[in-house]
């Protein structure tokens, strides 16, 4: 993504420059829609529905049954079609003082966004210009949140920041548990909010952090000098220092959980167990990955 493209187009309009690409495979345990990975990224959605106001599944499959499988430009058109109808809900609902049908229709079309953006080649400017809405929208439902949902800047390198949220469970009450919540290769902090397990974490006493790392889909859109690098543990710990320099966090009760993440750790898992061995403040910490097309159980590991 290049932050310098002007994210005010309708990105649909654009001339576009993908067709059909290559698309993964389709992964087991689908619900058949597609025959192709589309079938993967419908059921994230689903997913963000049910655990977190992330989506409508009329919606999504009203919007699924208008696409053309394998066909990256139907893909992006009608997702995109689709964030723009809800988008418009959300602004009248907030117009009309209707504050929870507006925080839950901007949740739903920051999905939206996100999930129409994710087939895109870097060099199609509607890349960028989605993710831009996709940010725009969770960021006005965070602010319609009781308590609301913090966007943080985590300092970084050479003056440098990574984005991230927090979640506080309650507004009152002290230092709480908290779970640090890192996404995989094509996950931004703003999705970690329902498929990440923010929603879950607030509601069950925890603070939820939603971050992203150097290289990582918000952190690079935003500063693409910020890259992957294979010492995660650099970076895990600069966003641990800034969650143990808050008062509203329980410095003996942190936990991290990692999810995805092939290409920041070969070897499976969100981030290595070396990292957690490093960070002594981490009171637990869970890994989940699973590669995309790979069959078999998800394999899961809690250190």
């Amino acid at each position: 993504m290049n932050s310098s493209q002007n994210h005010a187009s309708t990105p649909a309009s654009a001339k576009p420059t993908t067709t059909t690409g290559a698309i993964f495979g389709a992964t087991p345990g689908m619900p058949v829609m597609f025959k192709s990975n589309f079938d993967y990224q419908l059921v994230r959605g689903m997913c963000a529905g049910a655990y977190g106001e992330g989506g409508a599944f009329g919606e999504l499959y009203s919007t699924a049954r208008r696409v053309v499988d394998r066909d990256v430009e139907s893909w992006t058109v009608e997702w995109s079609g689709t964030a723009e109808r809800v988008e418009a809900i959300a602004h009248n609902c907030l117009s009309g003082g209707h504050v929870v049908s507006a925080r839950e229709a901007f949740l739903r079309a920051s999905l939206y966004w996100r999930t129409g953006l994710f087939y895109l080649e870097s060099k199609d400017p509607r890349q960028l210009a989605m993710y831009h809405r996709h940010r725009s929208c969770f960021r006005q439902a965070a602010a319609l949140f009781d308590p609301k949902i913090e966007p943080v800047s985590i300092p970084y390198e050479n003056g440098k920041t990574l984005p991230g949220y927090l979640m506080r469970a309650a507004a009152t009450g002290g230092p709480r548990p908290t779970v640090m919540i890192l996404g995989g290769g094509d996950t931004t902090c703003e999705e970690l909010y329902d498929f990440g397990g923010g929603a879950a974490a607030i509601r069950r006493g925890y603070n939820a952090f939603l971050w992203e790392g150097p290289g990582q889909v918000g952190a690079y859109a935003l500063d693409p000098s910020l890259t992957y690098r294979p010492d995660w543990e650099v970076p895990t710990r600069y966003a641990a220092d800034y969650v143990l320099s808050r008062d509203d966090v329980d410095p003996k009760r942190l936990a991290l959980s990692g999810h995805s993440g092939r290409i920041l750790c070969p070897t499976g898992g969100g981030i290595r167990e070396t990292h957690y061995r490093r960070d002594r403040e981490f009171a637990g910490a869970r890994v989940q990955a699973r590669p995309h097309g790979r069959t078999g159980p998800r394999p899961e590991r809690a250190l």
